[in-house]
């Protein structure tokens, strides 16, 4: 008799042979005893795991006239089975049988009842690879078979199975066999076929094998076929891997900066047919328990190396720097897919690897060092000031939080100054440049730029406030209006953590708003914006389009959004925007600006849709009462 292989040879015969499936084999157990035997099965899982056995398992099972629950091996059916020439039994593959004509041929032939057992089973493998027209041709079929048809699917891939086929059968899923199961299994092997095996090569495979009993039982077949002795160094020889001893010496160079003897040594491992992709996902793992052993120090965690080795590869290391390497070597793992020379990407892995053990403390030192100039802003301190008053001029906004992207630094002028008037010299302010070289300017050269060239208005400081005053108050001939620092700084000392996120709720509603051309136009334009800032009656968004900033800012658009949003969300609120990269350096002023408690107070926003209503209101009164109305508020 020709040679079986030994995954063929000890292919469990019955349930209680079957490895690492406990919880489905009690199952189907069960099902066949209370005679629940469902019409169709979907087996899951990884390669190797025992779907395809389960199956045929089952299928004898159903049929045995032994009696029980399982496979009996003795009665006709059974030894039918087990010699592949029981005709109610058919094993289809789905890989090379996948067209709608294969299963129309199953169909025709459901329709007759089976010859010698007592149902009919169809196990078909890889049944994901079946075409859309043969899975829609099978879908009535597979809802409502004959009684005495059993469907049995297997896949790897369940997703790529259509949810209409999923729905008509009962899932299992089949999940990797245990190294306890298998070692168990591999040691009745290998009594059975009279090989040596030493612990650490059983360990060795049950790692190459990944949870597959299959390829755990192939592996040992060829390492049987190379040497009765069954060592570490043979299954090395045949795969391609290299001892831990070589690896710790790989590790221990990169550690060193020993790039002469790494270099030679890939070489050596490259000229003996190592597999760089395997030699990876090992110093993955070594790294990794590295990492555990900083963590835990707890020596039962280690399983590739002893407790001396891994002291020796993590000395004089931090756990940082060990999951920074571990992050390098699984980059080139997912880059070697593309890879044309393997051995080049191995050893910039390494390289990379050696400059995270020597440069991460150094890198960190010399970041300190290297802080730009700007962060290290000195307080803005007017050249003559009498006596300042910091209870007044240090406004501390308490809901702003100074981890989120806001605010932004600009010169404070002092309450005590008396307001610029044009044509009159006032005293400079000292403002530091990026350089750290202070400059001056003066209050009068303050400007509010508006986008009518016709005008050109300073800000307006009221005294008793010590704020800029809003540009509401300016030409409603001006088309669109620009807010200079000073006055969105004003803006975001004002502003209120919940008031944004109130705001920004109210924006993922923005679609819920389309009633009329009007309004899907501002929903447009809303859309397109992310709020930046929030207050009790104002909204400050953000941008990248000048076109849109240009719209919110201007006269008649903002009043539009103001109705707008008095009429889709019951509040009243005036809208500005800002361009994004304008915000990020808002952002770093703010926070200069508060760390050296310098903010202006909030600047109280006027709405003009609440003023013009209230006018009109106010108009028609007048007409309809005359002399008689009396105005107290």
């Amino acid at each position: 008799m020709a040679y079986r292989a030994l995954y063929r040879t000890y292919r469990p015969q019955t349930f209680e042979d079957v490895v690492g499936q406990d919880a489905i084999v009690k199952t189907l157990k069960n099902a066949i005893s209370l005679n629940k035997i469902a019409h169709a099965y979907l087996f899951c899982g990884t390669r190797g795991t025992g779907k395809t056995t389960v199956a045929k398992l089952l299928a004898k099972a159903v049929n045995c006239t032994g009696g029980g629950n399982t496979p009996c091996n003795h009665c006709a059916s059974c030894m039918a089975a087990n010699e592949d020439r029981n005709p109610d039994v058919i094993e289809i593959d789905a890989a090379s049988n996948n067209g709608v004509d294969q299963i129309r041929s199953i169909i025709d032939q459901v329709k007759f009842p089976p010859m010698q057992s007592k149902y009919k089973v169809y196990i078909i493998d890889e049944v994901h690879m079946l075409s859309q027209g043969a899975f829609n041709a099978l879908l009535k079929t597979l809802e409502e078979p004959p009684e005495y048809v059993i469907f049995i699917l297997a896949t790897t891939e369940p997703h790529k199975v259509l949810p209409t086929i999923i729905s008509r059968c009962q899932r299992y899923d089949f999940r990797k066999v245990d190294a306890r199961d298998m070692h168990q299994r591999l040691a009745y092997v290998l009594d059975a076929e009279h090989l040596i095996c030493d612990e650490e090569a059983i360990n060795l495979i049950i790692s190459l094998a990944d949870g597959g009993m299959r390829d755990a039982l192939s592996i040992l077949d060829q390492c049987a076929a190379y040497n009765d002795v069954i060592s570490v160094d043979v299954i090395n020889s045949i795969y391609g891997l290299t001892s831990i001893e070589t690896k710790l010496s790989l590790i221990d160079m990169i550690k060193r900066h020993d790039v002469a003897s790494l270099l030679n040594l890939i070489t050596q491992l490259n000229d003996s047919g190592v597999d760089f992709k395997r030699l990876i996902l090992d110093l993955i793992n070594i790294y990794k328990e590295g990492v555990y052993h900083l963590y835990t120090n707890d020596a039962s965690l280690l399983k590739l190396c002893k407790q001396q080795q891994i002291d020796d590869c993590v000395t004089g290391y931090r756990s940082s720097q060990l999951l920074a390497i571990i992050d390098v070597y699984l980059k080139t793992l997912n880059d070697l897919r593309f890879a044309t020379d393997i051995q080049s990407y191995f050893e910039i892995a390494c390289l990379k690897a050696m400059d995270v053990n020597g440069n991460v403390t150094e890198n960190v030192a010399f970041a300190k060092v290297q802080q730009p100039k700007e962060l290290d802003v000195p307080k803005f301190k007017p050249v003559e000031v009498k006596k300042p008053e910091p209870a007044e001029s240090a406004y501390v906004n308490p809901d702003i939080d100074m981890e989120q992207p806001v605010y932004v630094e600009t010169p404070i002028i002092n309450k005590e100054e008396p307001v610029a008037s044009a044509g009159v010299s006032e005293p400079a302010i000292q403002q530091p440049s990026v350089n750290g070289q202070s400059s001056t300017v003066k209050e009068d050269t303050i400007v509010s730029k508006i986008s009518d060239d016709k005008v050109d208005q300073p800000i307006g400081i009221d005294s008793e406030t010590a704020r800029p005053q809003p540009l509401g108050n300016v030409s409603r001939e001006t088309k669109t209006q620009k807010y200079d620092d000073d006055y969105m700084i004003a803006l975001l000392a004002g502003a209120k953590r919940n008031a944004k996120q109130e705001d920004e709720q109210r924006f993922t509603l923005l679609d819920s708003c389309r009633r009329d051309f009007e309004s899907s136009k501002i929903v447009s334009i809303l859309q397109s914006c992310t709020v930046y800032a929030a207050g009790d009656n104002y909204v400050v968004v953000s941008c990248d389009d000048s076109y849109t900033i240009d719209q919110i800012n201007s006269d008649t658009m903002s009043d539009s959004l103001e109705r707008f949003y008095l009429k889709s969300f019951m509040v009243c609120k005036r809208i500005f925007a800002i361009d994004t990269k304008r915000g990020m350096e808002l952002r770093s002023k703010y926070t200069v600006l508060f760390r050296n408690k310098q903010l202006p107070k909030p600047i109280d926003v006027e709405l003009r849709t609440l003023r013009q209503d209230s006018n009109s209101i106010e108009d028609k009164l007048r007409e309809a009462f005359q002399d008689k109305l009396i105005v107290e508020d």
